[in-house]
This record gives C-alpha cells, structure tokens and sequence, in this order.
C-alpha cells in the first residue's frame, strides 16, 4: 500500500467487504497497526471488541507507548470501542474472550520463523474464536506471507 491515505481507503473497503482476512503491508512499520485501529474506531458506528495479539506484553507498551503494564483479558477504550490485549504466547489466550468483531496480529513476520506456533495462531484467530474480521500487519514492506 503506497500512501497513507491509499491504505486508509484499502482498509476500509476490506471492513464493508465479505472477505474475512487482510494482510497489511508497507514502508511505515510502527504506524501501520495504528492505523488498522483508526480505521476501525472512525469506520464503526455502533461499538466493537477488538483483539489485537502482538509477539509479547512488553512490545504493546512500546507500540501504544503507556508507561502501565497492560493486562490480557482487560478491556481498554478506544472511543467507543473496546480494545482487548493478548500475544503469541498461548497461556496469554486463557484470559481473553473466544469472540471478537476484530482482531489485528502485528508483527505477523516474527511468526515466520516457527512454522508450527504460526499455524497454531492462525488456527486460533481464524478457527477456534469468533472473530469477523482478522488484519495482519506486517513490518516489511512485500511479505513473503
């Protein structure tokens, strides 16, 4: 996705689309994750949940930059929304919920190099919760996903 603003507009499309999964790519990597959650807060009107899984705790207080330890299974606002937290870490999954209308994995290309924990995560987003919606967002610019 070349621009922010593309990206944005090709976000969007796949939240009113049928399709279930939408890898994110691009040059800006500590923004891209930022802005799948924009585009969603901006584009719902009615309240949503959304699971966003990252490679560890300590890395989601560095990308949303808070100071406090975040918590799995805790529900946080995002405007209306709520904003639900767990990593790759499969004894993190035991404190969230087994549905949500959005879940985002960012980075997805640390997955790679585990073959076995990548299926088991995608197994678990796509397979075992319900979740509507599943952005993946990766730090490289063309992934080899």
């Amino acid at each position: 996705m070349n621009t922010r603003s593309e990206a944005y507009a090709k976000i969007q499309t796949f939240l009113q689309s049928e399709d279930k999964g939408l890898l994110l790519t691009g040059t800006h990597q500590f923004i891209k994750h930022k802005l799948a959650l924009k585009v969603i807060a901006d584009s719902k009107d009615q309240s949503s949940s959304i699971l966003f899984r990252a490679n560890s705790m300590q890395n989601l207080s560095d990308f949303f930059e808070r100071n406090s330890n975040i918590k799995t299974g805790k529900g946080y606002k995002l405007g209306k929304h709520k904003l639900y937290f767990d990593t790759i870490n499969k004894t993190s999954w035991k404190n969230t919920r087994s549905a949500y209308d959005f879940s985002i994995l960012y980075p997805v290309d640390a997955l790679m190099r585990n073959e076995k924990l990548y299926k088991d995560i995608l197994t678990d987003l796509y397979e075992r919760r319900r979740i509507n919606k599943i952005i993946l967002v990766s730090l490289d610019r063309q992934s080899r996903i």
